[in-house]
């Protein structure tokens, strides 16, 4: 009996020890995703569609970060204008999801954002992408012309909305003799010198494929999406060579 008894005793003892132990350390692959999810400043993303935040892993060894939704084998990136973030593309990245896309709006980081956007693209291809269109705003439209031009296998169509011929760092008119997909510039001629770059990229664009926009207006980036540029989008999305005869 007294042998039962121990035998009883030490079982709860280990049991005891196995509750009390160390606990289990925290998995640093996600602490490194929730991190860069919180620097993206993505506080416009509603608690029900948090799943749809996305890291991927960067051409620097750093994370990507962006708000993926929808399914299907096209994917729009849409890259943000300097000063602002992932938010500016959310409602435009739920509206192709919505025609059967993927949208894909991604924090661009400062000093990695072209490596950001070929990253993006690799990622998305990795999981079944096929047809993939750049769209930047500003800084971002600099970022989407400078990313084509080194993206392998090339994306299928860029367009660039007030994207200036470069910014801090990122080159868009080195990239655009390079572009042989079909590319768009676009901008208002009364936003002060983007009119004016955007003529020269499109002039400088080695593609055949090519279109300029000259929208009368001074919006500027994404606002343009609203001065007509919205619908070409769609347009272009689904087929951006027929896209480049259409009138804005």
């Amino acid at each position: 009996m007294r042998k039962s008894m121990l035998i009883l005793s030490l079982v709860l003892a280990l049991a005891a020890c196995g509750k009390t132990g160390t606990p289990t350390a925290p998995d640093p692959s996600a602490a490194a995703r929730e991190t860069r999810l919180q620097s993206a400043n993505a506080v416009c993303v509603s608690e029900q569609n948090r799943s749809r935040l996305v890291t991927y892993p960067g051409t620097d060894g750093e994370l990507g970060a962006g708000y993926l939704t929808g399914t299907g084998d096209t994917a729009v990136v849409l890259l943000h204008q300097s000063g602002g973030g992932l938010c500016q593309w959310l409602g435009y990245a739920d509206a192709y999801a919505a025609k059967g896309w993927r949208g894909f709006a991604i924090d661009i980081r400062n000093q990695t954002r072209v490596d950001d956007t070929v990253a993006a693209v690799a990622y998305l291809r990795s999981s079944g992408v096929r047809k993939v269109i750049l769209v930047g705003a500003s800084m971002g439209g600099t970022t989407a012309l400078a990313a084509a031009a080194t993206i392998q296998p090339p994306v299928d169509g860029v367009v660039s909305l007030s994207g200036p011929a470069t910014f801090s760092g990122a080159d868009a008119a080195s990239a655009v003799p390079k572009l042989a997909m079909p590319v768009v510039f676009a901008a208002g001629t009364n936003d002060g010198n983007f009119a004016t770059d955007a003529q020269s990229l499109y002039d400088a664009c080695g593609s055949k494929q090519k279109k300029l926009i000259l929208l009368p207006a001074s919006d500027h980036g994404v606002l343009l999406m609203s001065r007509g540029m919205g619908e070409f989008v769609l347009s272009f999305v689904a087929d951006p060579a027929a896209a480049l005869s259409l009138t804005v």
